[in-house]
C-alpha cells in the first residue's frame, strides 16, 4: 500500500507544476506562503535559494530568500509562521508584505528577491501556512526541519490555549488599522527589471 500512496503523492506533486503548453511560459508555480527550495540559475549570490513565496506567476516569482536573515529574524519568521497557522489566519501576498513593512522592514530589505519563474527549479520543503504539508520534501536545513514539527497539524492545538477568541481576519483588521491610524514611513525597495507583483508599491 505504501509504494501506491507513493505514487498518487508524486503524481499531485507534479500535477501542481504544470500551467499548460503555452510557448514562453514557466513550467511550474508557486503557491504563496510555502518555502521551496532549490537550485536558481541565474543566481549570482544563492545558488540554492530557500525561498518564502511571495508572488508566483508564469514569469516571475517574488520571495522572501529566508538564506539572508540573521537567527534573531529567522526566528521571528517562525514564530509569525506559527501563530497564522495556529489561529487560521486569512492572509494574502498583500497583506504579509505590508506586515513585514510594519513589523520587520529589515527582512524586506535584506532578503526580497524576485527570480523568473522558469529558471527556479525549488521543490516544497515547509507548508508554510499552506495545507500542503503532505506534500513536502525532505530537507537537510535544521530551520525548516524544527518549523516543520511545530506547524505539522498533529503539532497544532485545536483550540487556543488561552482563552482569547481570533477571528480569521484579525491579523488584516489589525494591519489595515495600523495603516489608516498612522502612515507607513517611506521606505525604498529596489524596483525590479522583471516586474512588480500586482500589489507592491
Amino acid at each position: 500500500m505504501a509504494p501506491l500512496y507513493s505514487w498518487i503523492i508524486n503524481k499531485i506533486r507534479n500535477a501542481r507544476y504544470s500551467v499548460g503548453n503555452t510557448p514562453g511560459l514557466a513550467t511550474r508555480l508557486y503557491t504563496f506562503g510555502g518555502i521551496y527550495e532549490g537550485p536558481y540559475q541565474n543566481a549570482k549570490h544563492d545558488r540554492t535559494p530557500l525561498a518564502w513565496i511571495q508572488f508566483s506567476d508564469p514569469h516571475i516569482t517574488h520571495v522572501i530568500n529566508l538564506h539572508y536573515l540573521d537567527r534573531s529574524e529567522l526566528a521571528w519568521f517562525g514564530r509569525n509562521i506559527y501563530m497564522i497557522r495556529k489561529y487560521q489566519q486569512a492572509i494574502d501576498g498583500r497583506t504579509f508584505y505590508n506586515f513585514l513593512k510594519q513589523q520587520k522592514i529589515s527582512i524586506v530589505k535584506k532578503a526580497y528577491r524576485v527570480y523568473h519563474t522558469n529558471l527556479f527549479n525549488g521543490k516544497l520543503v515547509s507548508a508554510g501556512i499552506t495545507d500542503m504539508d503532505k506534500l513536502c520534501y525532505n530537507t537537510r536545513n535544521p530551520f525548516i526541519n524544527e518549523l516543520n514539527k511545530k506547524i505539522a497539524p498533529s503539532g497544532l492545538p485545536t483550540s487556543p490555549v488561552n482563552k482569547v477568541a481570533y477571528s480569521s481576519t484579525e491579523l488584516s483588521d489589525r494591519i489595515i488599522e495600523a495603516q489608516n491610524s498612522r502612515p507607513i514611513q517611506q521606505q525604498t525597495i529596489k524596483p525590479s527589471v522583471f516586474g512588480k507583483a500586482p500589489w507592491m508599491k
